[in-house]
């Protein structure tokens, strides 16, 4: 790869780097818990039931019975933010860095918490409506609805503040591109 080709792709190495580092350490015996435990207690106190953890499962007491299970953590999700967004907002600054990912940990732990409950929800709803063998599907579904709808929502904020948008668009925020067909056109 030469060094302009290298600079090219850049932000793409960064979002592979950080996302493949955060999820190896996310995966490894009993990192998943800084997020499942939150979570589980977190979904209990907007559910309002009691919870309790055994081993590795937080147990939110509540009809049906929620568990929470390290697969549940969420950390892929944080992993990917963290490396959306030190992709595009970070970069090689580290002190960015700092900020970031307390705030990718607090997006990912509202976002889960949300995925818990919703799914919780849904299972409630349509216990008896739908077939079991569904069940496991609707909340993979849940569960990428609402990581999705983060991930725009997050895609709207940081695009615009992103140093590659800012160096594609002019000061008054139009692409060279636009500027020249306006200049063609006169």
């Amino acid at each position: 790869m030469s060094g302009m080709s290298l600079k090219k792709h850049k932000t793409f190495i960064i979002a592979c780097v950080v996302m493949f580092v955060i999820d190896f350490v996310c995966s490894l015996s009993g990192a998943g818990c800084l997020l499942q435990i939150p979570s589980g207690w977190l979904a209990a106190l907007f559910l309002g039931a009691p919870c309790c953890v055994d081993q590795d499962i937080v147990r939110i007491m509540v009809s049906p019975l929620l568990t929470v299970s390290e697969k549940c953590s969420g950390s892929g999700f944080f992993a990917f933010i963290c490396g959306m967004g030190g992709a595009f907002f970070c970069g090689s600054k580290p002190l960015r860095w700092l900020v970031l990912l307390p705030l990718c940990y607090l997006i990912a732990l509202i976002g889960n918490v949300a995925r818990i409950v919703m799914a919780w929800h849904f299972q409630r709803l349509s216990e008896g409506r739908i077939p079991e063998w569904l069940q496991e599907y609707s909340h993979m579904g849940i569960g990428m609805a609402c990581f999705l709808s983060i991930t725009a929502v997050l895609l709207w904020v940081i695009l615009p503040r992103s140093r590659l948008v800012r160096r594609s668009l002019g000061e008054d925020g139009t692409s060279a591109t636009t500027k020249a067909v306006i200049s063609v056109k006169l």
